[in-house]
Order: structure tokens, then C-alpha cells, then sequence
């Protein structure tokens, strides 16, 4: 009797770590797919734009990537942009850019509260941006650079604990550009509302 009794608790203590370290496993990686501020994001943007040195206004299109690390601490975003000025003095001018921007989140504690409210605060953002132009108009052509602060927001569609969701995001860029036409330096500053939507994956690119 006390022999059996004593092999059957070895026996329970042989399967006890293993049902354990099974249910851990199985938590871990349910949790892996709630949103903890890390995502992949592909996105399509459109938005216009006054230029203040010149009577002329844009449209922009743009489709981008972007990567987010966990509780929103790196979030870099590469785009690629099609941009045309128009309007009543001179000619239209098209601009087709690559652009690399990174964004700071002030408040990404508010990840913590788990609900639409946290996620929304959250995803406030001021990013910095630098990108490359090339410009077309009336046959000429040009090569430049560029650089932009902007501020915004991202709003979630459903529940992104899931593992992924469609986000709307919306954001206010200001934009210094520098082209050279017919011998004549130009610098366009303009201010640009833009809307987007976006599906993001929750996790890493990498």
C-alpha cells in the first residue's frame, strides 16, 4: 500500500510540470497576438495642401510602410508620394518622392488601459521626416530634397487585440521643399491635411 502510494505520487510529480509548462505555452502565445503597440502597417494616404510662398495648392498621394516596436517606442514610416502643385501663376510642377519619417508617441502609457479610448490616446504622434524629390514641369526636371515636422492621430476600426485591423489615420504635415527651374531656386513651404487608411499586423517586420 505505502509502496503504490508513493509511486503515484511520483508519477503526479512528473506530469505536473508538464501540464504546467503546457498551459504557460499556450497563454504565451495567445498574448502574442494582442496589441501592444507593435505593428507592421501597409497604408494609402491623400490629402491637400497650400503652398504659402506661391498662389498655387496640391494634391498628394501616398502608399507606405511602417513599423512600430512594442508600446509604440520606435515608429518609423517609409512612403512613396506622388505630389501635384497647381494654380493660377506658372506651370503645374509634379513631384514624385521618397520619403523617411520617424514619430515620437507622448503618451503611449495609455496602451495600458486596454480599450478604443487608450489606443486612440496612444497614437498621438509628432513625427520628423527627410525624403528625396524629383520634379517635373513643362520638360524640365529636377532632383532635390526635403524635410517636414507633422502631428496625428490613428483610429482603430474594431478591436486590434484580433491580431490585426484597419486603422484611419489622419495627420497635419508642414513641408520645406527646395527645386531649381529655368535657373530659378525655389522653396515651397506648405501645409498639408491628409487622410489615410491602413492595415496593420500586430508584431514585428523582422
Amino acid at each position: 500500500m505505502t509502496a503504490r502510494f508513493f509511486l503515484g505520487l511520483a508519477l503526479l510529480s512528473l506530469t505536473l510540470p508538464t501540464n504546467l509548462i503546457a498551459q504557460e505555452s499556450d497563454e504565451v502565445q495567445a498574448y502574442s497576438t494582442f496589441f501592444n503597440g507593435d505593428f507592421v502597417e501597409l497604408s494609402a494616404r491623400a490629402g491637400v495642401s497650400e503652398v504659402s510662398d506661391l498662389p498655387k495648392t496640391s494634391r498628394l498621394f501616398e502608399l507606405g510602410i511602417r513599423q512600430a516596436l512594442p508600446m509604440h517606442l520606435l515608429d518609423t514610416r517609409l512612403a512613396f508620394g506622388l505630389e501635384t502643385f497647381s494654380g493660377d501663376a506658372d506651370a503645374d510642377v509634379d513631384f514624385y518622392s521618397l520619403n523617411i519619417s520617424g514619430a515620437f508617441h507622448p503618451f503611449y502609457l495609455a496602451l495600458l488601459f486596454e480599450n478604443w479610448f487608450g489606443w486612440v490616446i496612444a497614437s498621438l504622434y509628432f513625427e520628423a521626416g527627410l525624403g528625396a524629390h524629383y520634379g517635373i514641369s513643362e520638360g524640365q526636371k529636377d532632383f532635390g530634397f526635403a524635410y517636414s515636422f507633422g502631428a496625428g492621430m490613428d483610429f482603430p476600426l474594431w478591436n486590434p487585440n484580433h491580431g490585426w485591423s484597419i486603422w484611419v489615420n489622419g495627420l497635419y504635415r508642414y513641408r520645406r521643399m527646395d527645386f531649381d527651374f529655368s535657373n530659378q531656386e525655389i522653396e515651397l513651404h506648405n501645409h498639408a491635411g491628409i487622410l489615410g487608411v491602413s492595415v496593420r499586423w500586430n508584431g514585428l517586420l523582422f
